[in-house]
């Protein structure tokens, strides 16, 4: 076999590449990628390719060496995961690679053999299961690593307040048996706590895979008014009042169980990054056919480029670390569910205002 092919290709790699990085930029919308990074390890790869095309040369009745044209396409795919890349665009990398080779020797007229073409096919199938592979490890260990990190912060999570709720308890029993006025708030707080986390975990479970909703029409002023009460002074112990401004008898198509976790989520947020004895002002108000609620806390402000980050799991922003970060990421997903969206806009110096945005119709219910 002749090695032309692979001195064609090691004569051009950094024009072959530099092809390729154009190509990519074009087709991408993010701007937050530098050429260096998309570069990677291109040029290595197609180097790798060379080489193996070169030792094929040398020893054609010889059985390929599996791998032994692909060592960057591990680390190809380790990067690009780690970039937030999906699968998809990986291989479509290695796609794009091979037009590109064959725009370039079409364009200077070359004409490798037919071995050589099915020699580069081989390793350029062998580089995107390469990658490919490295990618589905690197994503399974992230996911196995979240969910260890979420378990261990949900077991925190449901511990703190179960032991807070037992240790009042232990206190009754000590003085007596007779719980006071304060005892009582403690162990409905603490089991408060706990029925609000659970909620979450399974809005969060319920939201995965495949999530369907379950509408139906409802009243929203009843639900904010049971969260006000549920989260004011009496019940969050840092003296924030929660305010509700809505307009009389809002009625919407929704899931009931998903629609008072975002609005829990939101509420309690609120209050409990709010300065003490500051308020917070819960507004409804109807538009266009959607329904627009917005939770509007006393924080101080949010934490710079902390917008664009707010709704990622496991992501906290705070200096109270008591939540495990999944909450937003889970009321923005049963937002989208529902055809709304959550926004959150920052009001410097003074706190945040999260805007949850949902239509108030669904076509499919009797009566539409």
């Amino acid at each position: 076999m002749s090695a032309r092919l692979s001195e064609f290709i090691e004569q051009r790699r950094e024009s072959i590449a530099n092809r390729w990085v154009d190509i990519l930029v074009a087709e991408s919308a993010s701007e937050a990628l530098s050429r260096d990074e998309i570069r990677n390890s291109i040029i290595e790869f197609l180097q790798d390719v060379a080489d193996g095309l070169r030792d094929e040369a040398a020893r054609p009745w010889k059985n390929p060496r599996p791998g032994e044209a692909t060592a960057q396409a591990k680390h190809h795919g380790q990067q690009r995961f780690r970039l937030g890349y999906n699968l998809d665009a990986l291989i479509r990398e290695y796609a794009t690679l091979r037009d590109v080779l064959y725009e370039v020797m079409t364009a200077e007229d070359f004409h490798p053999q037919p071995a050589e073409s099915h020699a580069f096919s081989r390793f350029l199938i062998e580089g995107i299961a390469n990658a490919a592979t490295q990618y589905a490890q690197e994503r399974d260990t992230e996911v196995r690593n979240q969910a260890a990190q979420h378990m261990g912060f949900l077991a925190h999570e449901l511990r703190n307040p179960l032991q807070s709720a037992s240790l009042r308890l232990e206190i009754v029993e000590r003085r007596g048996g007779v719980p006071t006025a304060a005892d009582l708030a403690r162990v409905r707080r603490a089991i408060k706590e706990v029925s609000e986390r659970l909620d979450s975990e399974i809005s969060s479970v319920r939201l995965k895979g495949s999530p369907t909703i379950e509408r139906q029409r409802m009243v929203l002023n009843p639900i904010l008014e049971a969260l006000a009460e549920d989260a004011g002074p009496d019940g969050n112990g840092k003296d924030v009042q929660v305010l509700v401004e809505a307009e009389p008898e809002v009625t919407l198509d929704a899931d009931r169980r998903l629609l008072q976790s975002v609005l829990s989520n939101l509420v309690r947020n609120a209050v409990k990054f709010s300065h003490p004895g500051s308020a917070v002002r819960v507004r409804a108000k109807t538009s266009d056919e959607r329904v627009v609620v917005e939770v509007e806390d006393a924080c101080g402000g949010l934490p710079e480029g902390s917008v664009e980050k707010m709704f990622d799991p496991f992501v906290q922003l705070g200096q109270d670390r008591s939540g495990f970060g999944l909450g937003l990421a889970i009321a923005k997903q049963a937002a989208e569910l529902h055809g709304g969206a959550l926004r959150v806009h920052d009001l410097p110096g003074r706190g945040c205002v999260f805007v949850l945005d949902l239509p108030l119709r669904d076509t499919e219910l009797p009566g539409k």
